[in-house]
């Protein structure tokens, strides 16, 4: 017979080898019984006569003889576990691992023992919410701190930033003050967007065109928060935003008179798209700390406020500058 084609003669050799009947392993199955009727596991006798453990067992049950289950050796004895207590703990919501190790068994016996009794098992997201509501601040913080060390000093993509403040709105998480001033301005007929994610950043409240930020306390005026705010302020305005900020504290709270501020200023800035941006920092009814243009050469912002020793009682109160 001639061929045209290699691939043709190799398909055929294949299916020739596949329609091939399968060669029996010729094995004394008499001597092999009567090892294994003595006492001897299949695994000595496999090894013995120089076929594999599935061979022997195969001739085994065609001869009828029961199958002996060896356990390993330095196996342990399976270990009664209280199913009741365990479906108790788990609902109350402890965790697999955590089980585990409470009753001294792996987390395949919890999981077995979970499906027996019909409870619907955690997914691996809804165990970390769980976990998560939990923890203490200071423990969520060392649950952290790895992730925070290991990104720390690093430059990461703008793409990835923008990426991660879209996650922030999303969750939409507010401050005590935050949500006051959100409530307020929703009850004067202005919605807005809390976290709103602008770029690689967030701001606090937003009511396009005007970027809100909510300060408490001193802290914003200093450290690494004045340092990065210049530049933060300086893209947010690139980017069509005007900022204005909220300064309150016990002696300058959010009051009505500031909610009707910051909606006269939204109005303002939605008259007139095409105006240059600005900052502002203001405080109580509308007094101003710190204002800017976006074509100013730098971006400043000094506190009016400077921290002085009382020498009558000896603590440190707040002073104009």
């Amino acid at each position: 017979m001639c061929y045209n084609a290699v691939g043709n003669i190799d398909t055929i050799f294949r299916l020739e080898i596949i329609d091939m009947p399968r060669i029996r392993v010729a094995l004394n199955v008499d001597y092999a019984v009567r090892r294994y009727l003595a006492g001897e596991t299949a695994t000595g006798i496999a090894k013995d006569l120089h076929v594999s453990l599935a061979i022997i067992l195969a001739r085994l049950r065609e001869r009828g003889i029961a199958i002996r289950f060896v356990k390993p050796p330095g196996s342990q004895p399976r270990r009664h576990v209280p199913e009741a207590q365990i479906a108790t703990r788990y609902t109350g919501g402890e965790s697999e691992l955590a089980l585990s190790l409470a009753y001294a068994v792996s987390r395949t016996v919890i999981a077995r023992v979970l499906r027996r009794l019909g409870l619907a098992r955690r997914t691996q997201s809804e165990s970390e919410r769980l976990k998560w509501t939990r923890m203490t601040p200071t423990q969520r913080r060392a649950q952290t701190a790895a992730a925070h060390a290991a990104v720390r000093g690093t430059l990461q993509p703008l793409a990835h930033r923008c990426k991660i403040a879209l996650s922030i709105e999303h969750a939409g998480r507010m401050t005590s003050n935050e949500r006051r001033l959100h409530e307020r301005l929703k009850e004067h007929g202005l919605l807005t967007i809390p976290q709103r994610a602008i770029g690689p950043y967030n701001c606090d409240l937003a009511a396009s065109p005007v970027a809100m930020e909510v300060w408490v306390g001193q802290w914003h005026w200093g450290g690494e928060h004045m340092r990065r705010t210049p530049r933060r302020f300086r893209y947010l305005m690139n980017a069509g935003w005007s900022v204005l900020v909220v300064q309150t504290d016990t002696g300058h709270p959010i009051t009505d008179a500031t909610t009707k501020y910051v909606c006269a200023y939204v109005k303002r800035a939605r008259r007139d798209p095409s105006a240059l941006r600005e900052y502002r920092v203001v405080r109580g009814a509308g007094e101003v700390l710190a204002s800017g243009r976006a074509n100013d050469h730098e971006i400043t912002i000094i506190s009016p406020l400077r921290n002085r020793r009382n020498r009558t009682n000896g603590r440190y109160e707040s002073i104009p500058r």
